[in-house]
């Protein structure tokens, strides 16, 4: 009876770490860009790590895009050079609006402070690496291009600001996002190359302001 009883127990316990196998990877999100060189398909995530999809053929994932990806971790890398994964699911991120703010809503959107790691312009989008504290709250982040309120010639550059409403989020954990923004309608209202003023607030009195120039074909 008694090696019955154990046959019965070592048999459910088998059961149980099967089923506890079944399922030992977690569905994880990210932001990343994939990037396609010598034959191989990878893509660096927002947050610096690399992933490596074992099933990048079958999903649509062209190189220098930028992706939202759904994704279960197989294994670390031996030479640490990222973790190979298996892709459950793949977003085209394309550039969003920006929002227009006058004088009669300049403070319709937050300044919650952010830290600004790279502004760059690819093609006829604004991409923003930005940084800041938070992990219980779904933050926004917005670019808004600041209208002066008179517009009287000679009028400045066009100046934009990035806009983050940290919804009063009270964690604290560094979180790092980059952002596509739409200024292709600069293209239609310049009629040569046209130089823009980007800002932010990093809080603390401190001011990240760059300056970049759209070409107008």
């Amino acid at each position: 009876m008694k090696k019955v009883l154990l046959f019965v127990f070592a048999v459910a316990i088998l059961i149980a770490c099967n089923d506890d196998n079944s399922d030992d990877a977690s569905v994880l999100e990210a932001f990343g860009t994939v990037i396609t060189a010598d034959g191989v398909t990878k893509i660096v995530l927002d947050n610096g790590e690399t992933v490596f999809p074992a099933n990048a053929s079958d999903f649509d994932m062209q190189a220098d895009t930028r992706v939202k990806i759904e994704y279960k971790v197989l294994l670390n890398r031996s030479d640490n050079s990222g973790t190979d994964c298996t892709i459950l699911n793949v977003e085209r991120v394309e550039c969003k609006s920006y929002v227009d703010l006058y004088f009669y809503n300049i403070d319709s959107l937050k300044r919650d402070p952010v830290k600004i790691n790279e502004v760059s312009l690819d093609d006829d989008c604004l991409v923003v690496n930005l940084s800041y504290g938070g992990g219980c709250e779904d933050h926004i982040v917005d670019l808004a291009r600041i209208h002066p309120s008179c517009g009287t010639p000679p009028l400045p550059p066009p100046t934009f600001e990035i806009r983050h409403d940290s919804k009063d989020d009270p964690c604290d954990a560094w979180l790092t996002e980059t952002h596509s923004f739409d200024l292709s309608s600069l293209t239609d209202e310049f009629e040569n190359d046209v130089k823009i003023v980007f800002w932010a607030n990093e809080g603390n009195d401190n001011v990240y302001k760059k300056e970049l120039t759209i070409k107008i074909d």
